[in-house]
Order: C-alpha cells, then structure tokens, then sequence
C-alpha cells in the first residue's frame, strides 16, 4: 500500500511541475495560440453520363507512369467533377501567404541583428544550463497510441521545457521548479510563415512551418505569365545539445500544407496536402538545400469531387530522407497510426452516372410497379419505342402520369402519392446507406519505407481519430450512419472489427438509434463509446472476440465531446 502511495505522490509531483514550469513561462508574458451537405442531383431521368476512360474504377493501387499521365488524368477530372451534384461545405487546405518565402533555415531574431544563418542566439546571455534531472517521471505530450508520438507545441524531457509561441521558440530549464528559469528565448526568422507544432527526440528537435512560395504559369494559346502560389511545409531539425547556441540540421521543404505527424522511435512520419490546380498542375516536390525529389504519385480507384495531393515524407533526426510518396485523394481524410501501419480515410464518393442510374431504377422498380395497370402499361410501349430519345420519351411519360391522376378522386391521389413516397423513403434510405461510405487505405510502415497492404469500406462517417484502433493486428473503427427522408433524419452507429487483410470479420450495427456519435475511446479489449442527441449515453462495448458485444450503457445529462483514460479502469468524461 505504502508503495502504491509512492507511486500516486511521484505521479502528482510530476504534474505539479509541468503545471509550474508552464504557469513560469506564461507569466514572463508569452499568449498561448490557439458536415458535409448530403448530394442534390437533377431532376432529368434518361440522360446518359460517360466516365473518362482513365477512371479504372478497379480496387487496386494505381502509379502514375510519368508526370504527363498525371496531368492527363487531372485535364478529365475537370470534366468529370463537373458532372458531380454539388454540395456546400468543402474543407479545403489551401492556405497561402501573399509573399515569398526567403530562407530554408531558422534564424535568431534577436536584438538588435539578427545571428548568422543556421545559428542560434541567448536573449539573455547570463541564463546558464543546470545540471540533469535526477529521475525521469513527468507528463508528455497526451498521445492516442503508445510510443506513437503526435507533435505539439510543448515538449519536455523532464528537465528541460521547449516552447513554441508566436514564431519564437523558449527553452527553459525547469527542474528543480523552485529554480526554473528561462535558457533561450529566440525568434526563428520565418515571416510571413505560420509555425506548426514540433517533436523532442533526445537533443533534437522538428519544427514544423509553413507558408507559400510562387511560381508563374502560362494559360494554353495566351501569353501573359499568372502567379502561381503554392502552399509549403518546412521541417527543419534543429541540434538543441547546447541549450544557449542550438543549430539547424537541415530543413525540407515540401510543396503542401501541413495536414499531420507522427514520430516512431527517430522517425518522423509528415503527411502534406496540397489543392490541385488543374489548369497548371504542378506535382509535389520536395526540396533539401539544393536537392530536389519528386516522389512517385499513386490514386486510389474511388473518384473525387475535388483531388489534392496528399504526400507522405518520412525522414530521422539526424537529417536522412527516407522515403516520400503522393497520393491523389480528397481533401477531407482522417488518419490513424499505429507502430507498423497507417490508416489513411475519407468519405467515398460515386460516379456522376451512379445517380442517373438510381433515378432510373428507383422509377422503374419502385414508382412505376405502383402506378395503375392502364399507366404502367403505355409507360412501357413508350420507352421500348427507340424512335424517341430520352427527352421526348420522358415528355410522353409525364401527359401519361398527369392524365392518370387527374382521372383519380382527390383520395385516391392522395393515397397513392403516400404509398410512393413511403416506398421512395425506404428505397433512398438503402441507397444512402451504400453511398455513404468510409473508404480506408492501410499502408504498412517499416523504419521509414512504405508498402501499401489493402483498402476496405465500411458504412457510415468517421468523428476523428478516435473512431479508429488497432489491436493485436486486427482494426477497428466506430462509424455513423445517416440517411434522409423527407420529414426527418435517420441515425444509428456501427462497431466494425476488420483482419489484417481489412476483411471485416465481427460487426455491431445499430447502436443508440436516432443519436450521433460525440466522442470515442478504444482501450484493448474495450471501445468506449458516447452517442448523443437527447440525452447522453455512454456506452462499453467488449471487443475481446471478433463480434463486439454491449457490456453496459449509462444515460448522462448535456453532451460530451471527448474521452480520456485515467487509469485500466477510470474513463473521464469531458
């Protein structure tokens, strides 16, 4: 007991000197930075829509041959997106800087010139490194996967603090708390840039930025050169072994904006994405001093609304570019890594043509069965006639339906039109369910280089990272489902287990019918799991065998939006 005691006040003192150092730094006047719309189609029901022929709708991985297949592909995307039902609320990750960037390497800021390049420079000269922390309890960074790094804007070793804020970067010697004091505080010389957040591994640090660079283009048959502003990543290491006088490594430069990372062991993971532009696509580049890669470009089958390049780089901290590649994909994704894979998802679209096939079938299986017998049988000689074409036919068929129900009692009408449309909901309702979808790519990970494994669906949307696990080599993931009718919105929520092949092995459909999922925890055997809508339910859910079984459910008042493990069995709610 008295050592468990221990444990629980090393525990607490640990906390008190994160909380202490950091209360430090914030008082020497440093501020602390800070649904998609379902389809809409027309209403024409005959007309035809070709698919490009480069859109292999196969289930493989495919690899551009060159840079002019790419181009090519992304000339019949512009035709072919045009043809998508449009839909508000796009998330893009576009963001660009009006000026250009200057440097590749942080720079001290100081006061009053700055330092020499690749250099580092004290604000307070007579700020002297301590000695080492006698023990190594304290608090790091809050991760979803053990020894899965995820970047931040704090990282400390248990003695030493580093802090990002505002384009400058403070060490602090923290340990002991009683005297803390701050060793460096620098400005990295990176305007008109935004930071990001960082890694700490030993005495290095990645710190990532990002900004906009330009290039010029020319439209096809003009003349008059157009700025071109491209969005990009710098990750720059940094050698922080001197405390006072911390020195740039190398930096990579990569076209695209931020989206993630994550550090196994020394090795960083960086994923980019980057809008495409179609009239003058230009294909992600990575840059390293004067070194210059161009990583291989894949697609996935499943076709895009609007395509982005997603670009994943992994590099050590001593500076060695281990592998990158680009994927073209949509520009709303999730990921999840674990120690050996990662898990790239995003909401699936379908081809333009799906939507004029379903207009056609729900007419044909659904509306027409239900017409009267005299109606059903004229709609017919009609459409086998192939003198008329699909304006015409459709013209005929409408006097056809109009003449019918007018010759109804106003009764009759009514009750027709109430059968159809319960038929139409319920036909709707199984075509969103098989169109809303959560298409997941599964990449292996092995010390830097990739393999691609499979790629899987399952129904429903993904929250966020936290609806996704991995476990004893199988994944699992927690999705909602959602469909329309014409007077209300139809809810549920799925557990699905899949192997490591993403064959889906174990499934629990249903849960919490008309609620939403808010927040999401996988612990081992257990998925911890909070739907909401009227009230709150808080679910646990056994995943000790491929088929996912409810262990309890607990009804909380208000709503919570995140779930954190205190212990094996403590779950706070937030």
């Amino acid at each position: 007991m008295d050592k468990k005691k221990n444990y629980v006040i090393v525990g607490v003192i640990a906390v008190i000197f994160i909380i202490g150092a950091a209360a430090i730094f914030y008082t020497l006047n440093f501020d602390n930075q800070s649904p998609a719309q379902p389809y809409s189609s027309d209403e024409r029901v005959f007309t035809e829509t070709e698919i490009p022929s480069s859109f292999n709708t196969s289930e493989n991985l495919i690899k551009f041959s060159s840079n002019e297949e790419v181009v090519q592909f992304l000339k019949d995307a512009t035709q072919f997106n045009s043809e998508f039902p449009t839909h508000g609320g796009l998330v893009r990750f576009d963001r660009t800087a009006s000026g250009v960037f200057n440097s590749r390497e942080a720079l001290l800021e100081s006061e009053p010139t700055p330092a020499p390049p690749g250099q580092f420079q004290s604000r307070d000269e007579d700020l002297a490194v301590g000695s080492e922390a006698p023990y190594q309890d304290y608090s790091s960074t809050n991760v979803q996967v053990e020894n899965v790094d995820e970047a931040d804007y704090v990282k400390t070793d248990g003695k030493y603090i580093y802090i990002l804020s505002q384009n400058t970067l403070t060490i602090i010697d923290a340990y002991p708390p009683e005297s803390a004091k701050i060793i460096l505080k620098i400005g990295l010389d990176i305007e008109q840039q935004d930071l990001q957040n960082m890694f700490l591994n030993d005495d290095r640090l990645v710190i990532f930025y990002y900004g906009s660079g330009q290039s010029f283009g020319i439209q096809e048959y003009d003349f008059m050169p157009y700025p071109i502003y491209q969005s990009k990543t710098f990750a720059t290491i940094i050698d922080v072994s001197d405390k006072e006088n911390p020195k740039t490594v190398t930096t990579y430069e990569i076209d695209g904006n931020y989206n993630n990372s994550r550090m196994i062991g020394d090795m960083v993971y960086l994923i980019t994405n980057n809008y495409v532009d179609y009239v003058h696509p230009i294909i992600p580049r990575i840059m390293e001093s004067s070194r210059m890669i161009i990583p291989d470009v894949y697609r996935f089958p499943n076709p895009e609304e609007n395509y982005n390049f997603n670009t994943i780089t992994a590099f050590d901290f001593s500076g060695t570019l281990k592998e990158s590649e680009t994927f073209l994909m949509g520009s709303a994704n999730t990921i999840y890594m674990s120690e050996d894979n990662l898990y790239i998802t995003y909401q699936k679209n379908v081809p333009p043509k799906y939507y004029d096939t379903v207009k056609k079938d729900r007419f044909f299986s659904v509306i027409l069965p239900l017409l009267p017998q005299s109606a059903q049988q004229e709609i017919k000689e009609i459409l086998n006639n192939s003198e008329f074409d699909s304006y015409s036919q459709w013209n005929m068929v409408e006097e056809i339906l109009q003449d019918a129900f007018n010759k109804m009692e106003k009764n009759e009408r009514e009750k027709l039109f109430s059968v159809i449309q319960n038929a139409l909901d319920e036909y709707d309702s199984r075509v969103q369910s098989d169109t809303r979808r959560t298409v997941v790519h599964k990449i292996a990970l092995d010390k830097g280089s990739f393999r691609y494994v499979e790629n899987a669906e399952v129904p429903g949307y993904l929250l966020n990272q936290f609806s996704m696990d991995e476990h004893n080599g199988k994944f699992r993931v927690a999705t909602t489902t959602e469909s329309y009718t014409r007077d209300r919105t139809i809810l549920s929520n799925n557990v699905y287990v899949l192997d490591e092949n993403l064959k889906t092995i174990g499934s629990l459909e249903k849960i919490a019918p008309d609620e939403s999922i808010y927040s999401a925890r996988f612990m081992g055997d257990k998925l911890y799991l909070v739907t909401f809508q009227r009230i709150d339910p808080f679910f646990v859910i056994d995943l000790s065998s491929n088929t996912p079984v409810i262990l309890g459910a607990l009804k909380i008042p208000g709503f919570s939006n995140y779930l954190q493990a205190t212990c094996r069995h403590m779950m706070k709610i937030i």
